[in-house]
């Protein structure tokens, strides 16, 4: 996202408390800490070390509309710099309905694209055809894989994460809960995407649900 080192990514995919960049020319870069999260909208910001990167640039001005063409780069269940392309099927500005499975997280600007998104395509960014980060890829709702219902993060609620970081871009640590599994994480092209089996997507989301209901209950108590 910036040519020092900021890489955005979903925060469920933080809870996997990621610790090695890879870059798509098989170079790696150590993860220095995290920026800024949101668990509600499921987005969050990290830094790796060195500079001189090649950014992509965010949409933050572009209004998607169905029926735009869009790809996807990223590892889809582990093959990485894999790219897909679609359309956006359909905007879900206040989320999911109430009969959607997944409507319990996902109470935030969503876009529903045909592109195909997998385990590991967390954080992938969702690219329009003008080149523009227009959504970070989030979540596949279906039983299996093929399934052709994938959402994405409208690249909004990226831009207003970076307008709540701290202005010194002071970084805080990372997660620790798997550190010990030796996890590692894969950053291609400044997208961070893991590819775990199913059992791990499984916990991911669900420490991103936990982590949304506390964030609900703190603001709650804190009068909105």
């Amino acid at each position: 996202m910036s040519s020092d080192g900021l890489v955005v990514t979903n925060d469920h995919v933080v809870a996997m408390a990621p610790t090695v960049a890879l870059l798509s020319d098989g170079t790696e870069r150590k993860v220095l800490g995290l920026l800024a999260t949101d668990p509600i909208a499921d987005v969050a910001v990290l830094r790796i070390e060195g500079s001189g990167y090649a950014p992509l640039v965010l949409g933050a001005s572009v209004s998607p509309v169905r029926g735009d063409e869009v790809v996807i780069i990223g590892s889809p269940l582990g093959f990485d710099q894999s790219v897909s392309e679609g359309i956006v099927a359909a905007l879900w500005p206040d989320g999911l309905p109430d009969q959607s499975p997944q409507s319990q997280i996902a109470r935030y600007s969503l876009l529903q694209v045909t592109a195909a998104i997998s385990p590991g395509s967390s954080g992938s960014p969702v690219i329009n055809a003008e080149g523009r980060v227009v959504a970070v890829a989030q979540s596949v709702a279906g039983a299996g894989y093929g399934a052709s219902a994938g959402f994405a993060v409208d690249i909004s609620a990226v831009t207003a994460l970076l307008g709540r970081a701290p202005p010194s871009g002071e970084l805080a640590q990372l997660p620790s809960t798997l550190r010990s599994l030796s996890l590692s994480l894969g950053v291609v092209a400044g997208v961070v995407a893991f590819g775990v089996a199913p059992a791990g997507w499984s916990w991911a989301r669900r420490r991103q649900r936990e982590r949304a209901a506390r964030a609900e209950r703190l603001r709650a108590r804190r009068g909105g």
